[in-house]
């Protein structure tokens, strides 16, 4: 049985949000200032607080505004709405984050490593915006921000719930969208999207928690940021750390050299703020070795204190984002989409839209002798498909999909017959279990490859899912088709 979010929410909605007493502090030093000081000024100190950040907007939108259609997007607009002097006698009335906290010191650090999470993660997404001369770039940050509500919504909530979630995460090597889908049985972005239209917040923001952005360059540089920020929790020598910052450098059309850079840079700036939240800041890792990461002591807990679901829980189909990925895609046939963009939005449709969990789409080498993964979605870093490989010099039943654009779902029906056809390596790779494969094709000839399954976890695959597999695939090749007549991303291609 799915669990019901709504106690969740009531509790964000039974008292005001309450906000981090230095955020208390700075603003009782600004308002000595009088009107002297600035907008940007306080909404600079703002959005060091993600609970305040959200208490703002939810503050200044639910008031009736007369003679103004737009919505109020940002913090410095919103001081100017309410007035100087009245933002700040409204900020002394917001109860402390502090004191609202449950006498569990484990609550407690995980908030606060939220907080620093998303600080990080907006910082990065901004610098992003800013590189693609985003006129609102302060849009960006503050949806990159808000992104962690779901997670401080869990922890307010007491906390038992996310150190469950976050046991799921480290015994079946989950992310948290993934973990949260088992633990609840209904998706992480439902409950954004819930929890953003209940705090009342802009429209532009409930968009971001829906999804409805990811197709757009800001939606992509939020969801990127928030995976980079987690990424660098774990320390920033792991060894998919520059295939995903390539990653980053062919969505943004950037140098790689240069943004590697930015990112060190953006992170030193996120990490001087590291007294906010108390907590060790990403820039902290950087002297790490390679090794395994220690286990934290509340993941480490027996199970009976904090009961995780033992069932199987799978992930629910969202055939209306299916439906969007694949008009999306039909409306960037003109070339607005580079490689990353393009795949990143099939990633999701595959993984979202049709609840597969694992999707790994691996690129034909350019001596055209091997295959390699080169985008993944919801695969475990460090497992042997999250680096898939095979050579096509090999015969097996990958390379025979690779002879025309095919695809195979390989379940109990056809077992007998196509299972002989795996080698021992490509198993090890993708485990025994049902699963889709499908070849890519551009002008004739072959490109990729895509792989995907629910796990092999008791969440079995079906007609519908393999119908849409087989759609999203055929608009990849057709993507693909078009981005091979651009010379910048062809090459990229090969």
């Amino acid at each position: 049985m799915a669990k019901e979010f709504k106690p969740w929410i009531d509790a964000m909605l039974v008292h005001p949000l309450p906000i981090l007493r230095k955020s208390r502090e700075e603003m009782a030093r600004l308002s000595r200032q009088g009107a002297r000081v600035k907008n940007d000024e306080i909404a600079a100190m703002a959005y060091h607080d993600p609970l305040l950040t959200c208490a703002v907007l939810q503050r200044v939108n639910r008031t009736p505004r007369r003679g103004l259609s737009s919505e109020v997007t940002t913090v410095d607009h919103a001081v100017m709405m309410m007035g100087v002097m009245p933002f700040f006698e409204w900020v002394r009335t917001l109860p402390v984050l502090e004191e609202r906290v449950p006498a569990d010191e484990r609550v407690w650090q995980g908030l606060r490593q939220t907080m620093a999470r998303s600080y990080h993660a907006a910082n990065q997404a901004f610098d992003w915006a800013v590189l693609r001369n985003d006129a609102k770039a302060d849009e960006v940050f503050i949806a990159a921000l808000l992104d962690a509500l779901p997670e401080l919504c869990l922890w307010l909530a007491g906390g038992g719930d996310m150190r469950a979630i976050r046991r799921i995460m480290q015994r079946q090597q989950l992310d948290f969208t993934q973990a949260f889908a088992r633990y609840t049985d209904y998706s992480l972005q439902d409950f954004a999207v819930a929890l953003s239209q209940a705090l009342k917040l802009p429209d532009l923001y409930v968009e971001f928690s829906s999804g409805k952005n990811v197709a757009r360059s800001r939606g992509i540089e939020v969801a990127y940021a928030a995976e980079l920020a987690r990424k660098a929790e774990q320390g920033w020598w792991d060894e998919s750390w520059p295939t995903f910052v390539a990653q980053v450098s062919d969505l943004l059309r950037h140098p790689l050299a240069d943004l590697a850079s930015r990112i060190d840079r953006t992170m030193a700036h996120a990490a001087d703020k590291w007294a906010w939240y108390g907590v060790p800041p990403a820039a902290a890792w950087l002297p790490m070795l390679p090794g395994a990461w220690p286990i934290e002591p509340d993941e480490a807990e027996p199970a009976a204190q904090h009961p995780v679901p033992e069932e199987t829980v799978c992930l629910m189909p969202h055939p209306d984002m299916l439906k969007k990925t694949i008009a999306d895609i039909s409306a960037h046939l003109d070339g607005s989409y580079n490689l990353s963009q393009l795949m990143a939005r099939v990633m999701v449709g595959m993984h979202e839209g049709l609840a597969l969990d694992r999707v790994v789409f691996a690129l034909v080498s350019n001596d055209r002798t091997q295959v390699k993964a080169r985008f993944v979605r919801g695969v475990e870093e460090n497992t042997p498909l999250h680096t898939l490989h095979f050579s096509l010099a090999e015969s097996h039943l990958f390379t025979r999909l690779m002879g025309k654009m095919q695809g195979i779902w390989l379940q109990q029906s056809n077992w007998d017959k196509f299972a002989p056809l795996m080698t021992q390596e490509l198993f090890r790779q993708v485990g025994e279990g049902e699963f889709f494969a499908m070849s890519v094709f551009v002008h004739d000839k072959p490109l990729g490859f895509f792989y995907a399954d629910r796990r092999h976890n008791g969440c079995e695959l079906d007609d519908h899912s393999y119908t849409g597999f087989k759609q999203l695939c055929l608009k990849t090749a057709e993507g693909l088709a078009h981005l091979s007549k651009k010379p910048h991303e062809s090459g990229n291609m090969k």
